[in-house]
């Protein structure tokens, strides 16, 4: 459930961990381009803390049965243009991040100013991804004409409680998913939890304060999206101590075994947005 086991020594744990590929730390003006990037035992590319990043008409390939082998994850950098690159991997494609825990939330160096462009993803568990190690903060974020074919989830945000962060300013736009595997869109504060409309019947959630380690998502918008086939177009499932706020979705068109649904969120709003034919 990604938790770890307290009985173990988190500094010999990182002896035996499998290690990333390609990691720049605390570097400027770096320019990736027509590069491949294969096979990685964990993590194909992982920037951390860096600034001025240009990555141009990469691929990325990983094993679809890959733990953990996310293509790139972009992790508490600033000024990033991600833009004609192809992602075919075993977890999550191209991935936003800025710290985990109490240590992100130390570091306290968001992630922010991206532009992602003209990318296309096959196989991963998301497409675009924000999340779940989000505690320093992501904002300012622009994902535009990309493709999402064959994934599991297109646009994936997701975080827990413990966590904290803020994740706001993020635009989403002309996005085309086709035979997306689960939710063409998906927010869930639960990850490795369970949500409280998951809970049996007749168990009522404890009520939680909301603090430093409270996550948080806002001011989220999505127009012309085009999903050609989901299991379900829409899930939103916030946390009721602090509900999701301001999550827009405006001129899109979904085909999906079921439409959407929202729990403990505030202000979402569906403007020209079609289900199966029936406008939201």
């Amino acid at each position: 459930m990604n938790y770890p086991d307290p009985s173990l020594d988190e500094q010999e744990i990182k002896t035996f961990l499998r290690p990333v590929m390609v990691s720049f730390r605390e570097c400027e003006r770096i320019l990736l381009q027509d590069c491949t990037f294969q096979n990685s035992p964990c993590w194909n590319l992982h920037p951390l803390w860096c600034k001025d990043l240009t990555i141009k008409d990469i691929t990325v390939r990983n094993p679809h049965y890959s733990a953990n082998g996310d293509g790139i994850d972009i992790d508490a950098c600033e000024g990033v243009i991600l833009t004609g690159s192809s992602f075919d991997v075993g977890d999550d494609a191209i991935c936003i991040k800025s710290g985990k825990d109490a240590d992100g939330r130390r570091h306290a160096r968001k992630c922010r100013n991206l532009i992602i462009d003209d990318c296309t993803v096959y196989h991963g568990h998301g497409g675009f991804v924000v999340g779940s190690e989000m505690s320093g903060g992501v904002e300012n974020i622009r994902v535009r004409n990309c493709r999402f074919i064959g994934t599991d989830v297109g646009l994936r945000f997701k975080s827990t409680r413990g966590r904290g962060g803020l994740v706001k300013d993020i635009w989403c736009d002309h996005i085309y998913m086709k035979d997306i595997v689960s939710y063409g869109v998906i927010f869930n504060l639960y990850y490795a939890g369970v949500a409280a409309s998951d809970m049996a019947d007749g168990v009522v959630e404890p009520i939680v304060e909301v603090d430093e380690t409270t996550p948080e998502m806002r001011d989220i918008h999505f127009s012309d999206i085009l999903c050609a086939g989901a299991k379900q177009a829409i899930y939103i499932n916030g946390l009721p101590e602090l509900p999701l706020r301001g999550i827009a979705f405006a001129n899109s068109n979904f085909t999906a075994g079921k439409p959407a649904e929202v729990h403990f969120a505030e202000g979402v709003t569906f403007d020209n947005v079609i289900v199966n034919g029936v406008e939201l």
